[in-house]
């Protein structure tokens, strides 16, 4: 299970306390998030918007790659776009 923290703004799950990442830090179309060690860092903090998209500090969206809904499929940030596959719900 995942949380999202709105006083800090991240992700985090519910078993080690790790947060959702964005590798590297980078904000470069299909770049993939990670869950790593919270740090209070850019590459972590996320944005959830009215229409339930997860913008991250840098302005791109939280993705599940090629909108393929399947097991170990990537998640990765990309130009958000309205597609369904930038849509979260609880």
């Amino acid at each position: 299970q995942w949380n999202y923290d709105t006083s800090n703004k991240t992700i985090r799950d519910n078993l080690g306390g790790r947060c959702l990442d964005v590798e590297r830090g980078t904000n470069a179309n299909r770049t993939n998030v990670r869950m790593y060690t919270c740090n209070g860092t850019k590459s972590q903090q996320w944005t959830l918007t009215k229409r339930k998209e997860f913008r991250n500090a840098m302005g791109r969206c939280l993705e599940i790659a090629g909108g393929v809904n399947s097991n170990r499929t990537n998640v990765q940030i990309f130009d958000c776009n309205r597609t369904k596959s930038q849509f979260w719900t609880r």
